[in-house]
């Protein structure tokens, strides 16, 4: 009876979560054990290909072992792709720099969910080979940013506030007015929350109409002191626009009415 030759296998994991199962010097079968995004995915760097060429040498088939030249092809595939990603990292930083000075619109995925940040682009910094922009003293990937936008378009784009001063005395029931400039195509808003001194006003208190006329009910500011405070704007809008500084809300107390009592 001829004997009977079981060839070895194992499964190798890499760094960006793909596994794969190699036998007799052959992946046969890839597989992930997670879930993983398909950047993730197709992200095969050269770690990974190291990791499974290393394990298809180990696991060949003893009576079939595989020819030098194919791991010669495999060792030049190797250097081709260490080149690439190598110029395409390069391009990548290059391009960054091009950013400097201009208004960019970033990608931001270190919260949960993205959210969008804008605003000009300070400087550029290099971190393990990979290029960051700095906005507002903050850094984000250079790879994240999807569109620049020159001043007078997002100028016109965003949704602003002009500088007003709104007056209110206490015990009055009116509702206040003010302005605001919703934006345009990929800025406008949708609608708007109103902070006074840094607090938020609860929405129902809150209506903007699509003109740009927001309306604050009498009823948030009854227990407001007497003097300056300031009302902030944040829009609902892809860029999360705020505005801090534009709009003063004066407060007053009622003028009691007083009775002149002539003696004769």
């Amino acid at each position: 009876m001829a004997a009977t030759i079981t060839s070895d296998y194992t499964t190798v994991k890499t760094e960006n979560g793909l596994e794969a199962k190699v036998s007799n010097g052959k992946i046969t079968k890839n597989e992930t054990t997670t879930q993983k995004t398909a950047d993730e995915m197709n992200s095969l760097g050269k770690e990974s290909f190291l990791t499974l060429l290393c394990a298809q040498m180990q696991y060949q088939d003893p009576l079939e072992p595989e020819q030098n030249t194919e791991w010669i092809s495999q060792l030049a595939t190797y250097s081709s792709l260490e080149q690439m990603t190598n110029l395409n990292q390069t391009v990548n930083n290059s391009q960054a720099y091009g950013f400097i000075g201009k208004n960019v619109l970033v990608k931001d995925s270190s919260t949960a969910g993205d959210t969008y940040v804008t605003g000009k682009v300070d400087y550029v910094t290099l971190k393990d080979s990979k290029a960051y922009v700095n906005i507002n003293g903050s850094d984000y990937l250079a790879e994240k940013v999807e569109q620049v936008i020159g001043d007078e378009y997002l100028a016109k784009m965003l949704p602003s506030v002009d500088k007003q001063n709104i007056e209110y005395t206490k015990g009055n029931t009116n509702t206040l007015a003010i302005k605001v400039n919703l934006g345009s195509d990929e800025g406008k808003a949708e609608g708007i929350a109103l902070t006074i001194d840094g607090n938020v006003v609860d929405k129902k208190y809150v209506k903007v109409s699509s003109g740009g006329i927001a309306t604050l009910s009498s009823e948030a500011l009854k227990d407001l002191d007497t003097g300056d405070h300031k009302i902030g704007v944040k829009f609902s809008n892809k860029f999360n626009t705020e505005v801090d500084d534009a709009i003063t809300l004066t407060v007053k107390e009622a003028k009691e009415d007083s009775e002149t009592t002539k003696t004769e």
